[in-house]
């Protein structure tokens, strides 16, 4: 299956069907047709952007990244349509985010996701986002934080630095749970 990731400039009938889907999957059913120009605002540069996936030429499923300060960013969105599940579309997807995230020169990725989530969590893991305090004012029950840190640095290279984090993440784990 061919699979391919394009970044979005605009936002379509067909994208706005998109997030529409995933909103109803979340159980957040609402009129994505009538907020188009606060996600075109959002989803969009200078403030942030949308990947789509194709598989087939089928729209498949979509990521976000949106811009929190000049130097962090929050991660959102990954939605894969049920049908194009299991094919690893989440993954690179996810992958194609972080990229973009760490090239526009963002040093901190973030996520915010909910534990009965599975599929996106796994994801999220195996790309290298680990548990963090939240990130937003007020933290709602069940949802769980995640981030990613973009160091260039001889020592994350080396993994140092990056066993030290996770020490200290692992170590403070419990208070936000």
């Amino acid at each position: 299956m061919h699979i391919e990731i394009t970044q979005i400039h605009t936002i379509t009938s067909e994208i706005e069907l998109l997030l529409t889907e995933h909103r109803r999957a979340l159980g957040t059913d609402i009129n994505i047709h009538n907020q188009n120009e606060e996600i075109s605002t959002l989803y969009t540069a200078p403030k942030g952007t949308l990947y789509v996936a194709k598989a087939n030429n089928q729209i498949a499923g979509c990521i976000t990244i949106t811009r929190l300060t000049d130097y962090n960013c929050e991660l959102g969105n990954l939605f894969i349509r049920p049908n194009f599940q299991g094919l690893g579309i989440g993954m690179q997807l996810c992958l194609q985010a972080k990229s973009f995230a760490k090239h526009t020169g963002y040093r901190t990725l973030y996520l915010t996701t909910h534990k009965s989530l599975e599929g996106p969590n796994s994801t999220y893991k195996a790309c290298g986002f680990t548990p963090c305090t939240p990130y937003v004012k007020t933290p709602i029950s069940g949802y769980i934080y995640m981030d990613y840190v973009f160091v260039e640095d001889d020592y994350i290279k080396n993994g140092i630095l990056q066993m030290i984090l996770r020490y200290f993440k692992y170590q403070r784990r419990e208070q936000y749970r």
